[in-house]
């Protein structure tokens, strides 16, 4: 059964061969995966690869709508992840990138951003099963930027903790800064927020944050590298790409 199934692929790779359809091609090529999936179901102690032969077959599906000259439709994917949930994790992000990058060199925009959001998907997976603390940025930024709502809400959340810090609290023993503001309400906690949003979109120039010790100082320099880098180059490109899409 085995020795049979392996001459079967064996003669799809020889018709492959000799075919320059890409539609043939295709065909042919889903014949092989099939084939190698029932020998990975009956035997599961061979070695079976369909990582190569599914990222011909991706290329085969897409150059074959450009051979026939279809009219714009939606391409279907549904074939493609099945066999994709085939693989491994590390696999699969790879197989995604493949797809994706091709998606956007074929100018596919709207196939392109359901690739990447299932990447985005796999990758958060990936990082999670895989040796957690070495991918730990790496997970706090797909996180970050997976969606909208996930954007915003990291934004909000860094403006809440930034908001607690400043807060004035007399007697308060750990206090790190003290602050310069402009009184634009007697609320405390109201005028805190109000001359933090205005100092950082630098509308008043009157509030200032002062540190207090060395320590003070290296935290509020870290702090302004990270919402430089952080918010400012990632968050908020990523929020204004997300929304332009």
């Amino acid at each position: 059964m085995l020795e049979e199934l392996r001459n079967l692929i064996e003669k799809e790779q020889q018709v492959l061969n000799s075919i320059n359809s890409q539609n043939d091609k295709m065909e042919h090529i889903n014949n092989i995966i099939q084939i190698k999936l029932q020998i990975k179901n009956k035997f599961p102690q061979e070695r079976i690869d369909i990582y190569t032969d599914l990222k011909e077959f991706i290329k085969s599906y897409l150059f074959s709508r450009e051979e026939n000259k279809f009219g714009y439709d939606k391409l279907d994917f549904s074939l493609i992840y099945k066999y994709i949930n085939e693989l491994n994790l590390n696999e699969r992000v790879n197989i995604l990138k493949f797809t994706h990058r091709l998606l956007v060199q074929n100018s596919y925009e709207e196939e392109s951003k359901e690739i990447e959001t299932k990447l985005n998907h796999t990758e958060i997976k990936y990082c999670l099963k895989n040796n957690f603390l070495k991918n730990f940025f790496k997970l706090f930024y797909l996180l970050s930027t997976y969606n909208i709502f996930t954007i915003v809400t990291i934004i909000f959340f860094i403006i809440f903790i930034g908001w607690l810090m400043l807060l004035p609290a007399p007697g308060w023993s750990v206090q790190i800064f003290k602050t310069e503001m402009s009184n634009y309400s007697n609320n405390i906690a109201l005028n805190t927020l109000l001359n933090m949003l205005n100092g950082l979109l630098e509308i008043d120039n009157n509030f200032k944050v002062i540190p207090i010790n060395i320590f003070s100082a290296f935290f509020l320099l870290v702090s302004k590298f990270f919402i430089i880098i952080f918010v400012i180059n990632i968050l908020i490109k990523e929020l204004t790409n997300k929304i332009l899409k």
